[in-house]
């Protein structure tokens, strides 16, 4: 066969996983490194879109909001901010600089905003980005996960019901 574009090959598959429960910034990220995923970053607009029609899918358990604190928030966002530039995990797992980005501009989203490192980024329900700080926010909010995967997770059991459970281990 001709092939276009021959790096197609090596290309990784991304696969989004929601995790519903409402749950702490480091929570989150716990989640996704558990199951040796990330959590989820937003590279384009259709991205973002994908991101949305799978929060939509748990309106209920993601975007219905409980406190006034969790009012416009949608889901934590995988970014890191290092002397005041956020980075993302790119498809190799290397961190990289952002080439999209979506900050709220009407929130503390500029550079000299915050502290230099740090802070708990996440979507607004209008698909804007803003981040909260350690201190406040990123322990008191309690949003939903989506974590991106590169490789197909594997999980095992811990032990099953009964002898003669259909479940295996993996």
């Amino acid at each position: 066969y001709d092939l276009q574009n021959r790096s197609l090959l090596c290309k990784r598959k991304k696969t989004l996983v929601i995790f519903p429960e409402k749950t702490s910034y480091d929570g989150a990220k716990s989640i996704c490194n558990i199951h040796g995923g990330k959590l989820v970053t937003p590279f384009s607009r259709d991205e973002e879109e994908e991101l949305v029609g799978i929060l939509e899918e748990h309106n209920e358990s993601c975007l219905e909001t409980s406190s006034n604190i969790q009012q416009g928030k949608a889901v934590w966002l995988g970014m890191e901010k290092t002397n005041r530039v956020w980075y993302a995990h790119n498809d190799h797992g290397k961190l990289s600089t952002l080439n999209y980005t979506n900050w709220d501009p009407t929130r503390c989203t500029t550079d000299d905003c915050g502290y230099d490192t740090g802070g708990c980024p996440y979507m607004l329900t209008d698909t804007k980005w803003a981040f909260g700080l350690h201190w406040g926010t990123c322990s008191s909010l309690k949003l939903c996960t989506i974590c991106s995967f590169t490789d197909t997770p594997i999980f095992t059991l811990k032990g099953t019901c009964s002898e003669r459970s259909q479940l295996d281990q993996n």
